[in-house]
């Protein structure tokens, strides 16, 4: 059973070997294997010699070696000079005598009882010994490159002056304390938020947005004047029972949006990355798609002109285009519904000229033939020759 000795021991060869303190699965293995008789302080030693996390000492030329192991150890510079350390390991390694691997074991025990290197060692083993405890069973905490140079942090700066203890002993509860903090999860994308596709063709395109600020628009191109036109409101959604409530603030599209005019309702509603379902009350289930990015074509998509963000604009512009070659845009007046406006088109690209023909409906806010379009490296698209004013930065909403 592992004894105080032990453990000082293990600590030691931590210290010697890696500059940082065991962690608690290691110290219990190696010091009860120490304190049964089962091992030998040189096997330990020659066992970490091999290890990885040692090799960036033990591969260095003599001096540079005993210059990085003398400061890993005892916290200070290996003086060479005869009246300081003397060339006795030096000669040792390079006769052969001893190895580097053993060296560094040898060097610990070697340090003279009393002396500024052993007060150095026992130092750094107290806050060693503080930092493996603080650990307790949560050893898998101290794991990682991050991990184990915060630990050697601890340790560096402890020397044979009894003072840099209690502030080891503080920087040790402190870093142990961070391995603990547990990170905020990263936010579930709200898979709602997009543009979805109920129909789609040269006499009907009827889209679903809904926006992260709780506003949704409805754009209906419908050759039927009496369908073709937009629904503004709000909505919220709650995913644990699939429950959709929507408050139309305005509506110019009959009942071919979610609700017939001003009001309010609830619907039974699911989504996922690909599509969104809603069950109407009297009319049955619809699925629609979700308007998804085309790498082969980087305009396809749902972007949105922010106010303020995108470019000096007061209220957002809502742009649906579609592999097809179909547009449809809005002009979104959360403040008055009103005076929001709808355009549809088809289109084409000549190198970065947006072409617009057959436009079926209101409030053109492109100007035919001047928009120049491009997509940018981090995923926006910039449109420039809108209203004639200068470009406009959008970015892809949805998921």
């Amino acid at each position: 059973m592992a004894t105080t000795t032990s453990d000082s021991n293990v600590q030691k060869l931590y210290i010697a070997y890696f500059g940082r303190a065991a962690d608690p699965t290691g110290l219990a293995f190696y010091s009860d294997a120490l304190a049964n008789g089962t091992t030998t302080i040189e096997a330990i030693a020659s066992s970490f010699a091999t290890s990885s996390e040692a090799q960036p000492i033990i591969a260095l030329s003599t001096g540079a070696f005993l210059t990085a192991m003398y400061q890993q150890a005892f916290a200070r510079a290996y003086d060479p000079s005869p009246a300081v350390d003397g060339t006795f390991w030096a000669d040792a390694i390079d006769s052969g005598a001893t190895t580097q691997s053993l060296a560094m074991v040898q060097i610990l025990q070697g340090a003279e009882a009393g002396g500024q290197d052993a007060s150095a060692v026992a130092n750094k083993v107290t806050v060693a010994t503080a930092f493996t405890a603080a650990l307790g069973t949560q050893g898998s905490a101290y794991a990682g490159a991050e991990a184990v140079a915060a630990a050697k942090a601890v340790l560096t700066p402890v020397t044979f002056d009894a003072a840099t203890v209690a502030t080891g002993n503080t920087a040790a509860e402190s870093v142990v304390a961070g391995f603990f903090i547990i990170p905020e999860p990263e936010p579930e994308p709200n898979l709602l938020l997009g543009t979805f596709v109920a129909e789609l063709s040269a006499e009907k395109t009827a889209t679903l947005t809904f926006l992260s600020d709780g506003t949704y628009v409805q754009i209906q191109n419908d050759v039927d004047p009496v369908f073709d036109g937009y629904e503004v409101g709000t909505w919220s959604f709650d995913e644990s029972n699939g429950s959709l409530t929507v408050a139309v603030a305005y509506d110019t599209n009959s009942d071919a949006g979610l609700l017939d005019g001003p009001g309010s309702a609830s619907f039974s509603a699911s989504v996922d990355s690909k599509a969104f379902t809603i069950t109407v009350e009297d009319e049955g289930t619809f699925v629609l798609s979700r308007l998804e990015s085309d790498e082969n074509k980087p305009e396809v998509g749902s972007w949105l002109i922010r106010p303020g963000v995108s470019n000096d604009t007061e209220q957002p512009y809502l742009i649906n285009m579609f592999a097809e070659g179909l547009i449809t845009a809005m002009t979104i007046n959360v403040n008055d519904p009103e005076e929001s406006g709808v355009f549809a088109s088809s289109y084409t690209l000549d190198g970065d000229s947006l072409l617009l023909r057959d436009v079926t409906a209101g409030d053109i806010f492109f100007a035919d033939g001047a928009t120049q379009l491009s997509s940018n490296a981090d995923g926006t698209l910039t449109l420039s020759g809108i209203d004639s004013d200068g470009p406009w930065l959008d970015i892809l909403i949805g998921i």
